[in-house]
């Protein structure tokens, strides 16, 4: 699909000139994966001589890319995930018609077996973001980004492998334009291979931006990136939460982790003023977010907006002391979201009870008039779980 680019209000907040969007999260499988697939198996139809079909090792959207664009284009298509791929990422990709094989304990098991398997049937394995034609595909990202709005100056674009990058930066670079890269901290594998000149492991963390954790990026697209690409920053893991909470309320677009990061990359500060006069496109590069990690988001990204606040009331256990400070909540607007209360333990005296409130209110400012009051009120028996910074 030909995907909008479009301006974004969220720009005014940002130190930039001008926002835009290049919504990939639109695909028909939610991801940017889509261009590349379907190029590389475009090609593969029609290449002399023909191949019996493209094998990939993938648990996540290349996977689904791969086998709904092998049904459009009528190539077969294997895909080999890990013995623990989640089942609805089977059942997506058997629904799209590709053939599933699961093998290992990870990506590396799994990788091994396909390419044993593409050479064993005489069929073509096809990295996920190392593939010459899946980059080439990839590219289209910036080529539409540029005819829908010429006045771009520069892109931020998400990386794990680095496929998406290096064709970002084939065509931004010739038009002269500028090209970032963004990173999680939880794995920051092209700011190693660069460290090191030449791809090399980064170790990995559990991430929100599950989708960006690739330990070695890819070798045709680092050589392709690196001598283009102007700058890659990493971004902490706390503000990828909150450009996901942005763009679910100012674009009413649900984005992943790994989506996000661009967005959340210039929420930070880390590039200063390096953008401030810039027309910028951020490429959301996917919406695949499970909807329970998307609420924990939510949350965390509220608590720290100031919007959710966490804490606990050791009350005397009689009658009216929770009515009280239900009260003096509603009086202070705030909303209860969750309560729990627990009854004497070890460390409490018979007669007490804790009572343990998750509440919304306003904003920041808000939050503090709720926090002092509720200190003047009770003192050292109200407790306020740290703010995610």
């Amino acid at each position: 699909m030909r995907t909008p680019c479009t301006k974004s209000r969220l720009g005014e907040r940002l130190r930039v000139r001008e926002l835009y969007f290049k919504k990939e999260f639109l695909q028909y499988t939610g991801n940017f994966k889509e261009r590349g697939a379907a190029h590389v198996l475009h090609k593969l139809k029609r290449g002399v001589p023909a191949v019996r079909g493209a094998v990939s090792a993938s648990a996540g959207n290349h996977a689904a890319a791969m086998a709904y664009h092998g049904r459009r284009e009528g190539v077969p298509v294997v895909v080999v995930m890990p013995v623990g791929a989640p089942r609805v990422k089977v059942q997506s990709c058997e629904e799209f018609g590709a053939t599933v094989l699961l093998h290992g304990a990870n990506m590396a098991d799994a990788k091994r077996r396909g390419l044993r398997y593409a050479r064993d049937e005489g069929m073509v394995y096809v990295n996920g973001f190392d593939h010459p034609d899946v980059l080439a595909g990839a590219a289209s990202v910036a080529k539409e980004a540029l005819e829908d709005v010429p006045q771009l100056d520069a892109f931020v674009v998400p990386v794990g492998g680095g496929g998406l990058l290096a064709g970002v930066c084939v065509v931004a670079k010739a038009a002269g334009k500028m090209v970032i890269g963004v990173e999680s901290d939880t794995c920051a594998g092209f700011s190693a291979a660069l460290a090191a000149g030449r791809p090399a492991p980064a170790p990995v963390a559990p991430s929100v931006a599950d989708g960006l954790a690739v330990p070695v990026v890819g070798y045709n697209a680092f050589a392709t990136a690196a001598p283009l690409v102007d700058r890659v920053a990493v971004v902490e893991e706390r503000w990828l939460a909150q450009a996901m909470l942005d763009l679910l309320e100012a674009e009413k677009a649900v984005v992943e982790g790994a989506g996000a990061s661009g967005l959340a990359l210039l929420k930070s500060g880390r590039l200063g003023a390096l953008l401030a006069d810039k027309v910028v496109c951020v490429v959301l590069t996917g919406g695949n977010v499970d909807t329970a990690v998307l609420g924990r988001c939510v949350d965390r990204a509220l608590a720290a907006a100031g919007r959710l606040l966490h804490f606990t009331v050791r009350l005397e256990d009689r009658p009216g002391a929770l009515p009280e400070l239900l009260g003096a909540l509603g009086e202070l607007g705030a909303n209860v979201v969750r309560m729990t209360q627990t009854r004497p333990w070890i460390q409490m005296q018979l007669w007490e009870v804790d009572v343990t409130l998750v509440v919304e209110v306003v904003g920041r400012a808000a939050a503090d008039v709720l926090t002092r009051s509720l200190e003047e009120r009770y003192g050292a028996r109200f407790r306020l779980e740290p703010i995610p910074e």
